[in-house]
């Protein structure tokens, strides 16, 4: 069975200014790429990428964004856009790294993976 890739971009919202650092978001994204290929993948048979980028401006197109910021999400939360592509928004808190580790595409967008 040949599996689904998937791109999952991690980036900071500009509403955040620099309160994140390029290497956090680094870091996160290595993390969250072990984590899709470890857990996600050889049970969803779906293969992913999970990059960081510093800018919405830069991520390419056809990634599913996970925008960190001021989001009001109460913590995080998947959502469609209007062309029905999956996006996350997770509210920069001290804890943003356990946040953004449920709406990766080892949870919250398992459900967009596999409609």
């Amino acid at each position: 069975m040949s599996k689904l890739l998937r791109h999952v971009a991690l980036v900071p919202d500009d509403n955040i200014g620099h309160q994140l650092k390029a290497s956090d978001i680094t870091r996160v994204a290595a993390a969250l790429q072990k984590q899709a290929t470890r857990d996600f993948g050889p049970v969803w048979g779906v293969s992913g990428t999970v990059d960081g980028f510093s800018s919405l401006d830069d991520v390419p197109l056809g990634y599913w964004p996970i925008i960190v910021g001021h989001e009001g999400q109460g913590g995080g939360g998947v959502h469609l856009d209007d062309n029905n592509q999956p996006y996350a928004l997770v509210d920069l808190t001290p804890d943003w790294t356990v946040t953004v580790s449920v709406a990766t595409p080892t949870s919250s967008f398992t459900s967009c993976v596999t409609v």
